[in-house]
């Protein structure tokens, strides 16, 4: 007997072996077949999974409107489940507290635009913060990143954990703008300023001059993202709306 688990609970439905089932057709004892299915427990296996909906129930009105909701945006993992992820890929914790510390940032700074009228999906943008190196350790990790939410189908994280090494065209400011800047602001799980966390590479890659442009232009995009949104919403600098003596890991992921 099989039982898909989330962060550690069982969850359903189980898959039931042909050799329970006199045993259910059979039983006349309180605890209906969760109680019968015990009598197997030394049969039990478990497969880890990241599907949330797994321990969902529809027994009453609030747990079908908890189902519909979670449906609504099944396109986008929620928070448990981008923890049971990165639990499943054995993530470093240093990459996730560097996820942490990216999506409290870009929820900041999707939170006020939005109030100064942008229209950002704040919870794609935790996401997108929250995974954007989930494909860490690979030779492309933000290819390698967006092949794993893609083949889940996570397509709109996915595209943000594609797009944060390299942002490509700017074509305004959307969730990847917010997240590829927020990626560039933290170090570690510490904000920093912008020179300061391309020093490194620039040091690195100074004899080398393609590798060099292509570091100097994601500055450029990372700069030119930072003055338009301290544009918009009237700061001489990004950091005036972000905590003072550093960033809060989101949801206490690990």
């Amino acid at each position: 007997m099989i039982y898909p688990c989330f962060n550690g609970l069982h969850g359903h439905p189980p898959l039931i072996t042909r050799k329970c089932f006199p045993a259910i057709v059979a039983w006349d004892r309180p605890g209906g077949l969760r109680a019968v299915l015990q009598e197997f427990r030394a049969d039990i296996q478990e497969v880890d999974v990241v599907d949330q909906a797994v321990m969902m129930d529809m027994d009453t009105p609030d747990d079908y409107q908890r189902i519909i909701a979670y449906l609504a945006r099944q396109d986008l993992p929620t928070a448990e489940e981008c923890e049971a992820l990165l639990r499943h890929l054995q993530t470093p914790i240093k990459v996730v507290r560097h996820g942490e510390a990216v999506a409290a940032t870009a929820v900041i700074m999707a939170e006020h635009l939005n109030k100064n009228g942008y229209k950002l999906d704040e919870k794609l943008v935790r996401v997108g913060g929250l995974l954007h190196d989930i494909g860490k350790g690979s030779s492309d990790h933000a290819a390698a990143g967006a092949d794993i939410l893609t083949k889940l189908g996570y397509l709109p994280a996915a595209e943000i954990v594609r797009r944060h090494m390299d942002l490509g065209m700017m074509t305004g400011l959307d969730e990847a703008a917010v997240v590829y800047l927020a990626d560039k602001i933290i170090a570690g799980d510490q904000l920093v300023p912008l020179s300061r966390r391309f020093a490194k590479a620039k040091d690195r890659f100074a004899g080398q001059p393609e590798i060099l442009s292509l570091v100097d232009r994601r500055l450029a995009t990372a700069r030119l993202i930072k003055q338009k949104i301290e544009d918009v919403l009237g700061l001489s600098d990004i950091g005036e709306i972000l905590p003072k003596g550093g960033i809060a890991h989101g949801n206490g992921l690990y």
